[in-house]
């Protein structure tokens, strides 16, 4: 999500450049950024500036950016109004190190939902295509709503495949119009069947104004050179309208949309109401400016993971499946040598691994996994304390990283100390660009879902109920989680097992294994699948699949999709504690992956999971095979797979809670560098029944076409928490997001918002409840008692690498 805050008058950012920058690309970003927020400064006679420039490059941490930097393309983009939302960020391309203003422009859409001044609001006719026009230069028209001659003067729009053209018009009547110079083909061939009007407006009427922003942009304020110099513009650009001097005629986007002012906008905007509009507004001042710090962020992860160890956990399998949870994250986080830190607590907080690089600590991962295994639930239960813990750990090194983030797991709700909230901690993980994932566990109406809900939501981070219905759903979400916050996840699938019994061939291959190695048999010393699959009596892995007859009851395959350029791919098999299932994977190319291999780690753990992680994985389609080792009863378990890639960030939520009979909206959005449309996207939502509903989600807003929001809505007709997969395909047809506007901002009067992307998938998991909700209360018989006196809230570290960093920059100047 975007991490961009705003707070007493200073914009804090998170940018993220997706591509590897040079030492000059650096400086000349450094002194944009340092230049646009002069001219803040000075457009908002002193109430908005940059505050904290939190960079890193090479698309580490994506996901959190609010602004991307490109090293190609035109133009630059914003949203209109999302600023902070999840998925959403603000596009700069190279020319804007050096045409300033562009970044106040953008900043106005993205922040304020500030329309065009420059232009009117589109207007969109339909095509003819039942008639074949004379020549590439006449638009057949279904029937036009403007008078001959009306349209003379602006450029209407077409899109052929991935190319946007722009052409001027120089007459029309009720069906048809023509251009100059003509299109490239026939208009018949527009891929939506409609054109798109540009209307050109003005906001300013009067001789070399100074405003409005929103009418320009790029170096109608001035210009950086190479070397840093900022020459003004002759008559500089400085300034937003006010309500004295804005768009005289009525005609520009910006009254369309909003009917007020820039300024008008600004101060109404939740977050900037304090803001005072100034009428009209004036260059300067400059008494009070600062220097934004420019913050080089580090690109190892940290995590951690936060268990609840009360005396309510130790009902159902809650207590042991976050156990195994735990460690499940230690071990993956040593695979990839991330920080993690764990922390438990109840009305105590103990800090069971402080942050530290998982894969060095000493004596192994063994003295890690003994003390997780050692916790036993007991006490009250103490979330803020917690979350203030966690926050020092992540940032008891002397820099912030890229990526931090946090998962907090509880089974009930805050009770101690007595008169605090959970939610005092929402403060300290915004100004620590903490995101924090929550998992609710428990049984309905014991879990406090609204503190979790708020805690997510304001720190950027999402919230899940997942109950406690049986062994093993906490230790899969979490898991699931794992793999969203690393880059996605391409599949999460409940794996069933049905009866067995015992198999001639597979046991008498088998059993010796297993009595040798007492159960528990290493990847390495296991037989080849080629043999289990012999011994299975099967020919080849994919006749495991579910639509294959001969699928056996003691394997199971799954097939899926890993995309060009992903940086790692894993694969977790989650399975009962009673039954032992290993995991096979095959490659693209037919091949078995080899445990022993550079590139590949093969993690057989004590805790019920197993999982396989491969760096620079081969595109295409990947196979897992699920092998159970011993015959019994029916068992389920839990397949996940997720990939990373630096190039592809995705995202999706649903409303979390709804009274009965309130349609639940479900969103996604996708973006491969940049934000796109062309993608087909499902939700296959669960039901407390376990009834299913397959649903379409679709970008297709009337007033933006293609705009690569997604979204459909959902009417439960159960209560209680639903579950819903959200599954977002790409191809490489794709597009970037909202193409007529990017024309709308471009100067090239032909544009090509192809992105070239891959073919991918990812899911997003996402819960939500439907019904009345009733906030748990606490119980005077409650097992929850104190395990000893309750200490005072701990102290916080303060943020220290943005001192120290931007310290260090100050005496360098």
């Amino acid at each position: 999500m975007g991490m961009g805050r705003f707070k007493d008058g200073k914009f804090d950012l998170v940018v993220v450049a997706n591509f590897a920058m040079t030492p000059a690309e650096t400086e000349e970003w450094r002194r944009s950024f340092e230049k646009a927020s002069e001219l803040f400064f000075d457009a908002t006679e002193g109430q908005v500036q940059f505050g904290n420039i939190f960079v890193c490059d090479d698309s580490v941490g994506a996901d959190a950016a609010e602004v991307i930097l490109h090293n190609s393309g035109d133009p630059s983009y914003g949203t209109f109004g999302k600023f902070g939302q999840p998925g959403e960020a603000l596009h700069l391309m190279p020319y804007v190190r050096f045409q300033v203003l562009t970044h106040l422009h953008e900043m106005g859409h993205h922040v304020w939902a500030l329309g065009e001044e420059y232009a009117a609001e589109a207007v969109l006719e339909d095509i003819d295509t039942s008639v074949t026009p004379a020549n590439n230069s006449t638009v057949p028209l279904v029937g036009s709503s403007f008078a001959p001659g009306a349209l003379v003067g602006a450029d209407a729009i077409l899109k052929f495949g991935s190319v946007l053209e722009r052409r001027a018009i120089t007459a029309n009547d009720a069906t048809s119009l023509t251009v100059a110079p003509a299109f490239s083909q026939s208009p018949i061939n527009d891929n939506d069947g409609r054109v798109q009007y540009q209307f050109s407006a003005e906001c300013a009427t009067t001789a070399n104004p100074n405003f409005c922003i929103m009418e320009n942009g790029r170096g109608a304020a001035g210009r950086l050179d190479a070397a840093g110099t900022w020459t003004p513009a002759a008559n500089p650009v400085t300034e937003f309208c006010s309500a004295s001097n804005h768009d005289p005629d009525g005609n520009t986007q910006q009254q369309a949309r909003n009917a007020s002012s820039c300024w008008e906008t600004i101060v109404s905007r939740p977050g900037f109401t304090a803001l005072t509009a100034p009428d009209p507004a004036a260059p300067g001042p400059t008494a009070g400016f600062t220097v934004p710090a420019w913050i080089v962020l580090d690109k190892q992860p940290r995590f951690a993971v936060i268990l609840d160890r009360s005396g309510s956990m130790s009902t159902g399998h809650k207590m042991a499946d976050a156990q195994h949870g735990a460690v499940f994250w230690l071990e993956r986080c040593a695979v990839d040598d991330d920080l993690l830190s764990i922390i438990a607590y109840d009305d105590v907080i103990d800090t069971v691994l402080p942050l530290q690089q998982a894969s060095a600590a000493a004596g192994g991962l063994g003295p890690g996994i003994a003390a997780i295994n050692a916790l036993t639930p007991r006490g009250a239960t103490n979330i803020r304390d917690a979350l203030f813990t966690a926050r020092d750990q992540i940032e008891s090194r002397p820099t912030r990283a890229a990526a931090q983030v946090a998962l907090l797991l509880t089974d009930g709700r805050h009770n101690t100390p007595s008169g605090s909230s959970a939610l005092e901690a929402i403060t300290d993980f915004q100004d620590g660009g903490i995101r924090l994932y929550t998992l609710g566990a428990g049984a309905p109406g014991t879990v406090d879902m609204d503190v979790l809900e708020q805690l997510a939501a304001g720190t950027g981070g999402r919230a899940f109920n997942v109950g406690d219905d049986q062994a093993g759903v906490i230790e899969s979400a979490m898991a699931e989680i794992n793999a969203e916050v690393r880059g996605g996840i391409i599949t999460t699938e409940p794996v069933l097992f049905p009866d067995c019994k015992t198999s001639g061939g597979v046991d008498r291959l088998l059993k010796p294994l297993l009595a040798r190695h007492k159960g528990r048999v290493a990847p390495k010393a296991r037989p080849k699948l080629a043999d289990v699959l012999r011994a299975l009596g099967v020919r080849h892995a994919d006749d495991l699949m579910a639509a294959h007859e001969s699928r056996s009851r003691r394997a199971v395959a799954i097939p899926m999709l890993v995309e060009e350029k992903a940086d790692r791919a894993s694969f977790t098999v989650v399975h009962p504690d009673s039954t032992d299932i290993w995991l096979y994977l095959i490659d693209p190319a037919g091949r078995v992956v080899d445990a022993a291999s550079a590139t590949v780690a093969h993690v057989e753990s004590t805790a019920p999971h197993e999982f396989i992680v491969v760096r620079k994985p081969m595109a295409g389609r990947w196979t897992a095979v699920l092998v159970r080792t011993t015959p019994g009863a029916g068992v389920s378990a839990r397949f996940v797979a997720g990939g990373e890639n630096r190039h592809l960030q995705v995202f999706g939520s649903a409303s979390p809670h709804v009274p009965p009979g309130v349609p639940v909206r479900l969103t996604a959005t996708a973006r491969w560098l940049h934000k796109l449309s062309g993608l087909r996207v499902t939700a296959a939502v669960s039901a407390p029944s376990g009834a299913r509903t397959l649903l379409t989600l679709h970008d297709d807003a009337p007033d933006r076409p293609q705009g690569g929001d997604y979204e459909c809505f959902f009417t439960p007709t159960e209560t209680g928490t639903h579950r819903a997969v959200i599954s977002i395909t790409g191809s490489k047809g794709a597009l970037v997001a909202d193409p007529v506007r990017q024309m709308l901002h471009s100067e090239e009067n032909d544009i090509d918002v192809g992105v070239k992307s891959p073919r991918f998938i990812r899911r997003v998991v996402v819960t939500f409840e439907s019904g009345e909700r009733t906030k748990p209360a606490e119980d005077p018989k409650s097992r929850e008692k104190p395990a000893r006196k309750t200490t005072g809230r701990p102290r916080p570290l303060a943020l220290i690498s943005a001192k120290k960093l931007s310290g260090k920059k100050k005496q360098r100047r």
